[in-house]
């Protein structure tokens, strides 16, 4: 084991829920179509809270109001030994915003019942 300390790499995400459904991105990762919260990394300089705004903003386009802490989860990626600690937040959705552009790792964006997330993972 290294005694060379490496900071984390921090991301944040949203749990966006309506009408007993969820938002979710589907995208690929490693090879596979995965399925995944609204997310993205946190940029130098900003907050969680608008970091997380933007990357819902930005990933799925629709605009979303952090307003509770879910939890903070940490995540090791073997093949690079790369830390992430992710900032889960929940939120108020405030639209979507039609004409944006999905980044370019997404696929495409579902709305899923508990049980349609469960089966698909």
């Amino acid at each position: 084991m290294s005694d060379v300390w490496n900071p984390p790499s921090v991301t944040v995400a949203a749990v966006i829920e309506r009408e007993g459904r969820f938002l979710v991105v589907e995208e690929e990762y490693d090879g596979a179509r995965v399925l995944n919260q609204p997310a993205g990394h946190l940029d130098p300089g900003e907050g969680l809270v608008a970091a997380c705004a933007r990357a819902v903003l930005e990933a799925p386009a629709h605009r979303f109001v952090p307003e509770l802490l879910i939890g903070i989860y940490r995540w090791v990626y073997p093949p690079r030994g790369i830390t992430f600690l992710r900032f889960t937040f929940a939120g108020r959705l405030e639209g979507m915003d039609a004409g944006r552009a999905l980044d370019k790792e997404i696929i495409a964006t579902h709305w899923l019942t508990r049980t349609e997330l469960v089966a698909k993972t």
